[in-house]
């Protein structure tokens, strides 16, 4: 990411950068590692994702040249309206990056053997909203990848793509002992780390060759972890106090213990005793949630009928990355989890 916005900075020149509320914290150190003329968070709608109309507004009032879009939030996993966000970069002409570091893999659900898309028909599980923006990903400028997540590889083996060469030029550095084979490259040229442990590389190059990214390679893989988190979700609804604070783009799914109205202190409450009981600090627990605070314009927008008695609220944080949790070897995990946290008629506190 940072090395994306440094590419831009160097050549556009003059301009802020701008962001969601709901981005990663990192986007905010790297504005200002970088120096860039400034940056600006913009609100997130009830979805957690950009709000389209404060951005344009932001895009009419100032000199934007950097616009990130996320592919799944860390937080909540949330994906923003790629498809829209490249309509507007053809008005407004900015950079256009994506932050795929948490959902670039699930654009394998949306690709074939040979690496083309496939019609929407052939994923009728997928929401239309999610088809699209996986598809409108080819029209960015740039997008970070991270295998260390749904890649199942280890650190270090993320990085930036460019559609325009010259962004990755403008950050050449070379040296006079290493980088002399011109006929091949070293990707060291064109990184902040210069250098780093090939076995990440060789790690992912294989996981790739025995798990393609095509849909019936990782696509199967998170095919069930989404429908996982979206199940998740709708049984989480069907009980009286277990509340989703959105529904799920991807596999992670965010939800409170208390009802959908009343004062955000009870949520608090609520949630931080639930919390104990599901914490990696709590050496019993069956399963593991972290917790995750919404604070300021985010948490006016999702939680509108409340009382806001408090200046936080703290919600349950479920990242659904593995693909046993609703069956595997004849048992639910999934359902084991639900009856565990009351949605099967206990108090689940």
């Amino acid at each position: 990411n940072m090395e994306a916005l440094w590419a831009v900075r160097d050549f556009r020149k003059r301009g802020i950068a701008v962001f969601s509320r709901g981005s990663h914290y990192s986007w905010k150190r790297i504005a200002s590692i970088l120096r860039v003329d400034g940056y600006e968070e913009i609100d997130v709608d009830d979805h957690y994702r950009i709000d389209l109309n404060h951005l344009e507004d932001v895009l009419r009032k100032r000199n934007v040249i950097f616009v990130m879009a996320n592919l799944g939030t860390t937080g909540v996993g949330a994906i923003d309206p790629i498809k829209e966000i490249v309509a507007l970069r053809e008005r407004y002409g900015f950079h256009l990056h994506v932050d795929a570091a948490y959902g670039g893999y699930a654009r394998s659900v949306v690709l074939e053997e040979g690496y083309s898309v496939l019609p929407e028909s052939a994923a009728p599980w997928l929401e239309k909203y999610v088809y699209d923006q996986l598809v409108a990903l080819k029209h960015v400028d740039s997008v970070t990848i991270d295998p260390h997540k749904h890649g199942l590889a280890p650190y270090g083996a993320g990085a930036v793509l460019y559609k325009d060469q010259r962004l990755r030029d403008v950050i050449l550095n070379t040296a006079p002992y290493t980088y002399h084979k011109l006929d091949k490259p070293n990707i060291g040229m064109w990184t902040l780390e210069g250098s780093r442990p090939g076995a990440s590389a060789a790690a992912v190059w294989l996981t790739h060759k025995l798990i393609p990214l095509y849909q019936r390679g990782f696509g199967e893989i998170l095919k069930e972890t989404m429908e996982t988190a979206r199940e998740f979700s709708s049984k989480l609804k069907a009980t009286s106090h277990l509340v989703p604070l959105t529904e799920p783009d991807l596999d992670i799914l965010c939800f409170y213990d208390g009802a959908p109205e009343g004062k955000l202190s009870v949520v608090n409450e609520r949630t931080e005793k639930l919390y104990k009981n599901f914490s990696v600090e709590n050496p019993k627990a069956p399963f593991i949630f972290s917790k995750f605070v919404i604070a300021g314009q985010p948490l006016k927008c999702l939680f509108p009928g409340h009382l806001h008695d408090v200046e936080s609220v703290t919600v349950m944080r479920g990242v659904l990355m593995k693909p046993y949790l609703r069956e595997y070897a004849g048992k639910s995990y999934l359902t084991e989890l639900l009856s565990l946290l009351g949605a099967n008629g206990g108090s689940g506190r």
